[in-house]
């Protein structure tokens, strides 16, 4: 490198030099200047500083939300299973990895998980013996019952019960001489003092009224049928339980005919089964009379179950269910608690065609085959009775009945 150049070079690095201790020497000043400046102007100044930095600090905090937020939503997203419609609208998957349209589940796959969780819990919750009225009358209950039919009532369905007693209810209609059924009308507490009154006269004249402790509403319907399976489990030892309701006709010597002739004596749990996913899904609507929580009940569907207009229950099912019941609180839809309780059991529900729904429509001979036919007025309980007479009579030859079979 020539003389020239290395003098040039460093004159260059002498300027430059001089121009950073110029430029420090005036940021130094700046400085000085602007400690000199009036209190007022720092401290303007001093709110400019922490406002840009309060700015600042919220910005990096939303992006680090955003950020934590994504990675939750991202992993959670990607532990629920979803169930995804097999055939897209041109009959092949998609391939896109994106969710597809949710179906109805299967009922065996439904909430299996939670479901486990919550009836796998045996922490015991509540007891129904606590609901025991000890200062009201028991009903009777005769030594060669073969069927107790429990049926609910309110306390002043007095003409509902007394019509049901004159007809259905009473073995002395159909000419025997035994009492195959023992019938057991469910009623809880009154806060009317001449209801309470009235209701326990009607007791001790009848003997078939079992009065629980809790207050007779719909909301108490779970506590009030509990309270009835826990004194036939005590009481009243017979081989079934029919739960049925005062607006229902129950076919009772069809109905003994069915259990007398029955080969299977336990794990029984039949009735017109509940089996659709609307039908099983749990309501949360807190409005509807059927309201339940996901406190009460978290699975989104309950299992099958029998509707509660009636249901046949084995003796030993009907032990298991108040014993599965300590460790599940009752919730306000009293067929499907049982359904899951029975569930939680292991039983199985068996689908009949014998109970149905309505009374409308039907032809005198459909009496032949039916066991529960709901919707039946006071009134109406005794048209049932003379139809059912007939029915027996002129319909079919007794022969021809497959009195052995629930299908």
């Amino acid at each position: 490198m020539s003389k020239a150049a290395l003098s040039g070079d460093l004159d260059l690095g002498k300027k430059s030099r001089l121009s950073f201790f110029q430029s420090l020497t005036g940021t130094l000043v700046s400085v000085e200047l602007l400690d000199m400046r009036p209190s007022r102007t720092r401290r303007q100044s001093a709110r400019r500083v922490i406002l840009k930095a309060s700015i600042l600090s919220v910005i990096l905090l939303s992006i680090a939300f955003i950020i934590t937020y994504s990675v939750i939503l991202t992993y959670v997203s990607s532990k629920v299973p979803l169930m995804r419609h097999h055939e897209s609208s041109q009959g092949e998957k998609s391939k896109s990895g994106r969710r597809m349209k949710l179906v109805a589940r299967p009922l065996d796959a439904v909430d299996k998980d939670n479901t486990l969780k919550f009836s796998s819990n045996r922490v015991v919750k509540w007891n129904i013996q606590s609901y025991h009225d000890s200062y009201s009358l028991k009903p009777r209950c005769m030594n060669d019952t073969r069927t107790v039919i429990l049926i609910t009532s309110a306390v002043n369905n007095f003409q509902r019960r007394n019509s049901i007693r004159n007809t259905w209810c009473s073995p002395f209609n159909f000419n025997l001489s035994s009492l195959p059924w023992t019938c057991v009308f469910l009623v809880g507490r009154s806060l009317n003092a001449n209801d309470y009154l009235n209701l326990q006269t009607e007791s001790r004249k009848y003997n078939d009224i079992l009065t629980g402790s809790y207050l007779d509403s719909y909301r108490n319907l779970t506590v009030k049928i509990m309270h009835g399976f826990d004194w036939v489990r005590q009481f009243c030892k017979s081989d079934y339980v029919l739960k049925t309701d005062d607006d229902v006709y129950v076919n009772t010597l069809l109905l003994d005919e069915l259990v007398s002739k029955n080969t299977q004596k336990s794990d029984v749990y039949i009735g017109l089964v509940m089996q659709t996913d609307s039908r099983l899904e749990v309501i949360r609507n807190p409005e509807s009379r059927w309201f339940v929580s996901m406190d009460e009940y978290p699975s989104s569907h309950y299992p099958p179950y029998a509707s509660g207009m009636g249901y046949l229950l084995s003796k030993d099912v009907v032990a298991k269910v108040v014993d599965a019941s300590k460790y599940i609180l009752p919730f306000a839809n009293e067929d499907a608690y049982v359904g899951v309780l029975i569930n939680n059991i292991g039983v199985r529900p068996v689908r009949s065609g014998r109970f149905t729904l309505t009374g409308s429509g039907l032809r005198t001979c459909n009496l032949v085959y039916l066991v529960v036919v709901h919707h039946i007025s006071a009134e109406e309980q005794y048209t049932m009775m003379e139809r059912s007479k007939k029915a027996q009579q002129t319909c079919l030859e007794p022969t021809e009945l497959s009195v052995h079979a629930w299908n």
